[in-house]
Parts: C-alpha cells; structure tokens; sequence
C-alpha cells in the first residue's frame, strides 16, 4: 500500500485508487486521533473556508472541480459576519446619500 502511494507521488499523472486512499486516510485518522471523521468532509470544510475567505461559488466549483455551482452550493457554509459587513456597508452609503454627505 505505501509502494502505491510512494508511486503515485513521483508521477502526478498516476491515480490513486479509491482504496489505497482509503487506508491511508484511516491511518491519519487514528494517529490523528479523529473519530468519526471522514475524508469527504475535509471537501466541505474546504469549501466553507473558501467562502469565509471571500470566494465566490464559480472559483470554489472550479477549485472542487464541480460541473456546476449547484452542487457547489451544498459544499459551502455561508457565514452571516461577511453578509451583515455588506448590508451595514449599503445602509450607510445609502444614509450619507440621503444626509447629502460624501461618500
């Protein structure tokens, strides 16, 4: 099984198989002493802090390799502190324009 992995380091091009990147992730998980912790999840974990970081869905599906946002969408957790930054920063310009003061 290491041989696989070792194998599949030295060529980008070579594929891991699905268990052979199984076992290695069980592996990390027990020394890591995660339980109940599986290797999908580190997808939306990615994903979620993609979206905290300010990216949009198109960048995050590209990075996840989606065909589509839709998808997408199920990876990312939107943070509320980034949606209320924005809507307090569109109610005080539109308050400077109706006191007439400069932006």
């Amino acid at each position: 099984m290491l041989h696989s992995l070792q194998q599949c380091a030295n060529d980008p091009k070579r594929h891991i198989s699905k268990e052979v990147l199984e076992n290695a992730w069980q592996r990390v998980r027990a020394h890591a002493r995660l339980e109940n912790v599986h290797l999908h999840d580190l997808r939306h974990t990615f994903g979620t802090f993609a979206s905290q970081a300010g990216s949009n869905a198109f960048m995050i599906s590209h990075l996840l390799r989606h065909k589509n946002v839709t998808i997408t969408n199920r990876y990312v957790n939107p943070d509320a502190d980034p949606i209320r930054a924005l809507s307090e920063t569109i109610g005080s310009r539109i308050e400077a324009g109706l006191k007439g003061e400069p932006e």
